[in-house]
């Protein structure tokens, strides 16, 4: 989703707006995601577990990974953004269940 890799080249493309808005898109979907997978069975809902997990191992590696010269990838608000997406993930969504934006 976000395009990471984790070579010495990963992340050119990224910037804050980038992440902003896949951090918007994913607080907003997210419930219904959930929601499809735990109605899922079998293979199916292993493969797409599996995507979800590495989304958000994406977003994990961003919030904690720094280029050579020690500036962060993207800036501390988005680390916080992120976190908190994060929380409210673990939390059941429990955030988004009840934001009307």
């Amino acid at each position: 989703m976000l395009g990471l890799a984790t070579g010495e080249a990963a992340n050119k493309s990224v910037n804050d707006n980038t992440v902003e808005a896949a951090i918007k898109l994913i607080t907003k979907i997210g419930p219904s995601i959930d929601e499809k997978l735990n109605k899922q069975v079998g293979d199916w809902k292993t493969k797409n577990e599996k995507r979800v997990i590495d989304i958000f191992k994406q977003f994990e590696y961003l919030m904690s990974s720094t280029e050579k010269e020690g500036k962060l990838f993207v800036s501390k608000r988005l680390t916080i953004l992120i976190k908190n997406m994060i929380d409210n993930k673990n939390s059941g969504w429990s955030k988004s269940k009840g934001s009307t934006e």
